[in-house]
């Protein structure tokens, strides 16, 4: 009796999470197409990634950290003051 109740208590205990149907999920996807704020925000992204600016700054950081001899801003920060 002891242990049913202990399965009972596990089984209950435990957190489900459902995911959508696949009806559900292209719905959504249908309404964030068809919302203007949403298709906005998207070109403006796409702009900012694609535009001279942000791909000099690749380069740069680029250039930057192999003068360093790192890969990455966390590399950088931990290496020794010398």
């Amino acid at each position: 009796m002891k242990k049913l109740a202990i399965m009972i208590c596990l089984i209950l205990g435990v957190n489900l999470y459902a995911q959508n149907s696949e009806a559900e999920y292209f719905k959504l996807l249908e309404q964030a197409a068809l919302d203007e704020d949403y298709l906005q925000f998207t070109k403006k992204v796409s702009d900012f990634y694609y535009s001279d600016e942000n791909m000099y700054q690749k380069y740069y950081e680029k250039a930057f950290f192999d003068k360093l001899g790192s890969e990455n801003v966390k590399e950088t920060c931990t290496m020794p003051v010398t």
